[in-house]
């Protein structure tokens, strides 16, 4: 039963932005597949880890798992054309590493449509869609956000033609209702066998499935109110999903459409980004209304602060500050490194812009720690040029060389190794001292570390 829910799950959890939903989703996933021997199953879930990883920014991890899918492919006999396209695009344009990547990205593409694999052309324009904001070609971003919005316009609603722009359509806002309720009646269903404490802790506004780190329960009997909250869930989804389309139906640009815009909700972020740096409005503010909806019924603090982080690019300059702060604290949490150190590039990108060159240091400086802790090399470039626009000379990187702390607890150590206490992080960060003195302690661990004294010498190592 978890083997055939699960793609329907991580897509639904995705869209929900609850990371914590699918990450345990995946795992039950992979234990089942593993202890079943089933290997084409195994290599699909792989994958989607790989992928769920890698938006995370937890890219070390995305790589092992990316790893283990081509031994399996490899093992099972795949073709050239198997391989080609079972290359994770994201991971690829989130390091950026290799001169080649470009052309690695256009092979991906070329295998999926020489396939008929509409998923993963899908993935590989996103991919070319980070790349080209990795490496500040907006022109490019924008080129490939409406081949993007275009493809999917093509093949939305069960390859019916989306509605055209600018008209209120109430059949799309019943589509989005028919398509919720289904996904709803198939989780419950299909996945409460498999998942069926997934709710039992669920907080209010959002729902997390992890205890702490620990196990859930195994599972084994289908559970009646863990189907009554996902159906909840996605009622709330599909009540905000059908309420935002008309608007983003009045704004969409011509050949764009909302519609097919909220099929993709995780990129909807950077697509604001990439209407924003490119003038085009129409763009951003189409993206911009259609994830208001999304983020709003998910109600986690990961989509909440893609939420803000988008609505400040397109704030006017009184009202941005204070959604950039927001955008921060949010995603200070464990698991949303990426998006964090992007909110940190943005925020110190806008800082620099209004002559505010101190402020704008301390942004650029953790978004470009994070970025290089993560190994997403276009980043990293782009945080440097911008820090060294603002006054700071910038040592370039060492090469060859891996840490076992994620990035926000590399920044993190990097401060306190400095000097700065606590509440200075916290103050810089704009994340509570309390969560800086839970991500020491954690360093301290990892690194065994007994004081701060100790940080800068093991950070130079």
């Amino acid at each position: 039963m978890v083997l055939r829910g699960y793609q329907l799950g991580v897509w639904f959890a995705t869209l929900l932005w609850d990371h914590e939903a699918r990450t345990e989703l995946l795992r039950r996933a992979d234990a089942v597949a593993r202890r079943g021997g089933a290997l084409q199953h195994l290599n699909g879930i792989l994958f989607c880890r790989s992928m769920a990883e890698t938006t995370l920014g937890r890219l070390t991890s995305a790589d092992d798992l990316a790893a283990e899918s081509r031994q399996i492919l490899t093992a099972m006999g795949a073709g050239p054309s198997q391989r080609q396209i079972y290359r994770n695009p994201e991971l690829l344009a989130w390091h950026a590493d290799d001169d080649r990547v470009h052309e690695l990205l256009r092979r991906t593409l070329d295998a999926a449509r020489a396939l008929g694999n509409g998923a993963m052309e899908t993935l590989a324009l996103a991919g070319a869609v980070v790349l080209a904001l990795g490496d500040g070609d907006y022109a490019g971003a924008r080129a490939v956000a409406h081949e993007l919005v275009g493809q999917d316009a093509a093949h939305a609603l069960d390859g019916q033609d989306a509605p055209p722009a600018r008209t209120a359509d109430p059949a799309a806002s019943a589509a989005v209702r028919r398509e919720a309720e289904s996904l709803a009646e198939g989780l419950a269903e299909g996945l409460a066998e498999g998942f069926p404490h997934a709710h039992e802790t669920a907080r209010e506004g959002h729902s997390p499935h992890a205890l702490d780190g620990q196990d859930a329960p195994p599972a084994r009997t289908a559970d009646p109110a863990a189907s009554a909250a996902v159906r909840r869930e996605a009622e709330s989804l599909a009540e905000g999903l059908a309420e935002g389309l008309p608007h983003a139906h009045e704004t969409a640009g011509e050949g764009l459409s909302p519609l097919a815009l909220g099929l993709h909700a995780r990129l909807l972020p950077a697509l604001v980004e990439v209407g924003v740096r490119c003038g085009d409005r129409l763009l951003a503010t189409a993206a911009l209304r259609t994830l208001t909806p999304c983020a709003t019924a998910a109600g986690t603090p990961w989509a909440l602060g893609v939420l803000a982080r988008s609505q400040a690019l397109l704030a006017p300059a009184a009202d941005a500050e204070p959604l950039y702060r927001r955008a921060v604290e949010l995603l200070s949490g464990p698991a949303t490194d990426s998006d964090l150190a992007v909110a940190h590039l943005l925020y110190g990108e806008w800082l620099r812009r209004r002559r505010r060159r101190k402020d704008a240091r301390e942004q650029l400086r953790a978004a470009l720690v994070m970025f290089r802790g993560m190994r997403a090399a276009a980043y990293a470039r782009r945080a440097a040029r911008e820090l060294a626009a603002a006054g700071e000379p910038v040592v370039p990187a060492r090469t060859g060389t891996t840490s076992p702390l994620t990035p926000q607890e590399l920044t993190i150590a990097r401060l306190a190794g400095d000097g700065a206490t606590n509440a200075e992080i916290a103050a810089q960060l704009f994340i509570s001292a309390n969560t800086v003195d839970y991500h020491l302690r954690k360093v301290f661990r990892k690194l065994d570390l007994t004081s701060r004294r100790q940080l800068a010498r093991a950070l130079a190592r």
